[in-house]
């Protein structure tokens, strides 16, 4: 499998497509920090990331479990290593890109009181609240990551990465969640609303973090995914651990 150097490498081109200092990261003047820019936030979120899994070996624990993962599911060793890339992909992704919802102009001006958003703001989004980045970032994360998956045309593979995407979405949205729901409770009252037209035109506007939103979803695609999420949520709750 790929390494996690690799993949964050192959992701900075998300971070690359940020307007360069628009967005902020994190502010603390009554601390007198000075601001930090969202693109530096994430290259240093990558640079610690890479730092821990050296020193606690991460990363032959994520290649192991998901070699077991895949192995059940099939039988080629190049269709494993390239699935099992994409399931390590979003791993990383996951913890790359946890704060990409702070694009939200809610969040930039109401939290960070970043005046470049003052009057930008949104009155109607399909997350709660309406300040904030975490669901917006894991939302951004299941579009992003949903189409590799639906053009598999094995459905155990179908399943296996809608699940994943589904699991790794989780930690986006609850990482700084005070109540915790489980994966189930998740797919229902979060990813079924998020995939609904009305949502997908709502997250347009940050099309630019990605790159990769399309103006709009075909009917057939929605209904698709509305079918296949309660396949994936018991396939992801099933997944034992090892």
């Amino acid at each position: 499998m790929q390494s996690f150097r690799v993949i964050i490498n192959s992701l900075d081109s998300i971070i690359g497509r940020l307007p360069a200092k628009l967005y902020l990261g994190h502010s603390s003047p009554s601390f007198g920090i000075d601001d930090e820019a969202l693109e530096q936030h994430i290259k240093l979120v990558n640079k610690y990331f890479k730092e821990a899994s050296n020193a606690h070996g991460l990363e032959r624990s994520v290649d192991r479990l998901i070699n077991a993962l895949v192995y059940n599911v099939l039988e080629t060793t190049d269709e494993r290593t390239r699935i099992g890339n994409a399931i390590k992909t979003r791993f990383v992704a996951a913890i790359a890109f946890h704060d990409l919802g702070k694009v939200n102009p809610n969040y930039q001006f109401g939290k960070l009181k970043n005046s470049k958003f003052e009057g930008k703001e949104i009155g109607e989004l399909p997350f709660f609240p309406l300040t904030g980045h975490s669901e917006l970032g894991a939302m951004l994360f299941m579009h992003y990551f949903l189409k590799d998956a639906l053009r598999e045309k094995n459905q155990g593979v179908k399943q296996l990465l809608l699940a994943a995407t589904l699991a790794f979405s989780y930690p986006i949205t609850q990482h700084h969640a005070k109540g915790i729901f489980d994966l189930t409770e998740y797919g229902c009252k979060k990813l079924i609303h998020w995939f609904k037209e009305k949502a997908w035109r709502q997250v347009l506007p940050f099309s630019e973090v990605y790159g990769m939103l399309e103006d709009t979803v075909p009917e057939h695609v929605l209904k698709h995914v509305a079918e296949q999420f309660p396949k994936s949520l018991k396939n992801a709750s099933s997944i034992p651990p090892f």
